[in-house]
C-alpha cells in the first residue's frame, strides 16, 4: 500500500475484497502500532517460473490443453508490516519463494504435497469461492491435484482424464 492510497487501490481485483474484507483490513492497518511487526503467508501455483506475472490473474489467461510440471511452481509469499515511527507510514514488505511441483511432490514424507492438494480443493468451500477462479484453479487444478497425488507424468492433459 502506497502512502495516501487505500486497500481498495492495492486489492482491487481480489474477489469480493470490497464486501467482504476492506473495512475490517482498513481497521486492522490503521491499527497496526509504530513497533509491532505482522507476518502472513499466501500461496498459488504459477505456470511458469517468472516472478511477476498481472496478466496472468484468474480466467483471464486461456485455458490450456497441457500442463507441463517442469514449468509450474508452488509460489509462496512471506509478508511482513510495520509502521515507521516518524511518517506513521505502514511498510508493507514481501519475499517470493518459488518452489518447482517436483520438488513439492518429492519432499520426504509427503506433507507438503498432501495439504496442498487440500489447500486446492478447499478453494471452492469457503466464504469466497470466487477465488478459484482467482487462482486460475481451473486451469491447473485438476493436473496438480493428480501429479502431486500418484507422483503424475511430466505433462498432465485434460484428455487423459485424470
Amino acid at each position: 500500500m502506497v502512502k495516501g492510497r487505500s486497500t481498495d487501490d492495492d486489492k482491487g481485483p481480489v474477489p469480493r475484497y470490497k464486501e467482504k474484507l476492506q473495512k475490517s483490513m482498513d481497521r486492522y492497518f490503521t491499527s497496526i502500532p509504530v513497533g509491532k511487526y505482522v507476518k502472513r503467508a499466501n500461496w498459488s501455483i504459477s505456470t511458469n517460473p517468472t516472478l511477476h506475472n498481472p496478466s496472468g490473474v484468474g480466467t483471464k489467461r486461456p485455458p490450456t490443453t497441457a500442463n507441463d510440471f517442469s514449468n509450474c511452481h508452488l509460489r509462496c509469499e512471506r509478508q511482513t508490516l510495520h509502521r515507521l515511527p516518524r511518517s506513521n507510514a505502514l511498510v508493507f514488505a514481501f519475499h517470493t519463494y518459488m518452489t518447482t511441483l517436483s520438488e513439492v511432490r518429492d519432499e520426504e514424507g509427503g506433507t507438503i504435497a498432501a495439504e496442498l492438494v487440500a489447500a486446492n480443493e478447499g478453494l471452492t468451500k469457503g466464504s469466497v469461492p470466487e477465488m478459484y477462479d482467482y487462482k486460475g484453479v481451473a486451469i491447473w487444478g485438476e493436473g496438480v491435484r493428480h501429479f502431486l497425488r500418484r507422483g503424475g507424468r511430466q505433462k498432465y492433459s485434460r484428455e487423459y482424464g485424470g
